[in-house]
């Protein structure tokens, strides 16, 4: 069911309207809410978001022959920062604001802060939580779950999502503005999927992903399906310390050799970096220990002293003080 649950005059003309789309059985007992669209760039999230309305759509249709059965609710909220997607920016420029940076939102504020106070309001009374995101700007990311909580039910959704690798945040006051944080401290079980490119659209990538959302709705029991079981892996989880950034000394080109989620070897080869002017190699960036390649750079114009790439190391990184 599509329901109109916010609408907000616009500078732009027509008015700003927020929709959520709802499928449950007659009876349920747990909700899950997933949100994507936070940012105007997350073009993966919002077509997977799209992808799963039309396949519950099929699947709680009267006359549907589909197999699956869904047995508790799932509300979708996507593209929730339209304006921002609607001018091909990762924040709206009317009003500045970072949507993920703006809850619990208020009735009382600009656009963006209202948008967020429907989102929270809507949602913080779910069982689950869910949000579709990518990497930050100007970077590529393997797909990884980010979590506040490195709890059972948190293992659950990472696990349940196909996913190998999870990055457990610390709180910190930028942090408490932000859904996850709201949605932990309502106790809700929840992470943000991290996956490919802002401002890009992956389909392969999304096709993966797409799976991996329907398979923790079987692990969930959100779904069930006669001779289909959800399937859980092993998750490893870091934390900040085992975070490990590569940055460069030169400013210049930066051209990767390796992709995202490669398993590097100590001195392995990340990419190059190059002069803009006359493509002089000027530095090659390696891997300084063993780890997983979680993100690394994907927009070429880099400045001294910028990341280029983040592995995670599975040892807890220690510090000796004499």
């Amino acid at each position: 069911m599509k329901e109109k649950i916010l609408s907000l005059p616009s500078p732009l003309g027509d008015p700003l309207e927020l929709y959520k789309f709802s499928f449950a059985p007659a009876r349920y007992d747990d909700t899950l809410s997933l949100v994507t669209g936070l940012h105007g760039d997350e073009l993966n999230g919002i077509y997977l978001a799209g992808r799963l309305i039309q396949f519950l759509k099929t699947a709680t249709a009267a006359r549907s022959n589909s197999p699956y059965q869904l047995n508790q609710r799932v509300q979708i909220f996507p593209a929730v920062q339209l304006n921002a997607l609607q001018a091909g920016t990762r924040i709206w420029p009317q009003d500045g604001l970072d949507m993920d940076l703006s809850f619990p939102g208020s009735d009382e504020g600009d656009l963006t802060e209202q948008l967020a106070r429907a989102i929270y309001r809507h949602t913080f009374e779910s069982t689950w939580g869910l949000i579709l995101a990518s990497a930050p700007e100007h970077f590529e990311d393997a797909p990884h779950a980010v979590c506040l909580n490195r709890g059972r039910n948190e293992k659950k959704l990472a696990a349940g999502l196909g996913l190998e690798i999870a990055r457990v945040r610390e709180t910190s006051p930028l942090r408490r503005v932000q859904l996850l944080h709201q949605w932990m401290e309502h106790e809700i079980p929840s992470l943000t999927l991290c996956a490919g490119r802002a401002g890009q659209l992956d389909q392969a990538l999304c096709d993966s992903l797409f799976r991996g959302l329907l398979n923790l709705l079987l692990v969930t029991g959100i779904l069930s399906h006669p001779e289909q079981k959800g399937k859980k892996g092993e998750v490893n989880f870091f934390n900040s310390r085992q975070e490990v950034p590569v940055k460069v000394q030169n400013g210049g080109l930066f051209l990767p050799a390796v992709t995202a989620g490669t398993r590097m070897k100590p001195g392995q080869k990340l990419g190059e970096l190059r002069t803009i002017y006359e493509g002089d190699l000027v530095e090659v960036p390696e891997a300084p220990e063993e780890g997983i390649l979680v993100s690394i750079r994907a927009a070429p114009v880099v400045y001294p002293s910028e990341p280029v790439a983040i592995l995670l190391v599975e040892h807890k990184r220690r510090f000796w003080f004499f």
